[in-house]
């Protein structure tokens, strides 16, 4: 029997999924709608750092596994400063994609 997918692990797998959808939107894109994603780029940075102020809070509560502390915290962390690092340079949003989404688990524990 597996365990139950806590509420970090629906997150990572969230925003995996996101990163994804973005990275298809920039290989499908011929150039012209690369502001769009850079502003869902945006908003998605600034909805991973309350996803990440709201796991904290419970973290500090106790709520949270102790995988989810050891594991996917600090994988949405790595995430989300990758993607901060490459909103505020001018490098291609497929590299920082790839690289945000390799910055994950490859399966939520």
């Amino acid at each position: 029997m597996t365990a139950p997918v806590t509420l970090a692990a629906r997150t990572l797998s969230l925003y995996r999924a996101r990163l994804k959808d973005l990275l298809d939107q920039v290989d499908n894109s011929d150039g012209r709608g690369e502001a769009t994603i850079r502003f869902s780029l945006g908003t998605l940075i600034e909805q991973l750092s309350t996803e990440l102020m709201l796991l904290y809070h419970e973290s500090a509560r106790g709520g949270l596994v102790q995988s989810d502390q050891t594991i996917v915290l600090p994988a949405l962390e790595r995430m989300r400063d990758v993607l901060r690092r490459a909103h505020r340079r001018p490098l291609p949003l497929r590299d920082a994609l790839h690289k945000a989404i390799g910055a994950m688990p490859s399966s939520p524990p």
